[in-house]
C-alpha cells in the first residue's frame, strides 16, 4: 500500500469515527500510525486464553514488550511518543 493509500484510508476512518463508529484496524505501517491520533487506542489480547482490555498505563509496556524495546516509563505521562524498531 502506498502512503498516498494510506492517507486516503486514515481520512475515511476518521470519518467513520467522527460518525461515532468503532474502527478496529491492524496496522502494518509506521506511516499508517502516524496519520491517526493517538487518543482512544485500546489494545487487546489474550490472556489465559481469555480477552482482556489493557488499560492506558498497560499499553506502552505491551507495546514495548512486542516490539522488543526497552521503553522509558516517563513516556507514559508524554504527549508523543516515537518507538523506532532496528
Amino acid at each position: 500500500m502506498s502512503e498516498e493509500d494510506e492517507a486516503l484510508l486514515a481520512q475515511a476512518l476518521l470519518k467513520l469515527v467522527a460518525k461515532n463508529k468503532q474502527v478496529i484496524l491492524i496496522p502494518r505501517t509506521p506511516h499508517l500510525m502516524g496519520l491517526l491520533p493517538l487518543e482512544g487506542i485500546k489494545i487487546i489480547k489474550k490472556v489465559a486464553g481469555q480477552q482482556q482490555l489493557l488499560s492506558d498505563s498497560q499499553i506502552l509496556a505491551e507495546v514495548s514488550s512486542s516490539l522488543g524495546l526497552a521503553a522509558d516509563q516517563r513516556a507514559v505521562k508524554s504527549r508523543c511518543v516515537l518507538l523506532v524498531e532496528g
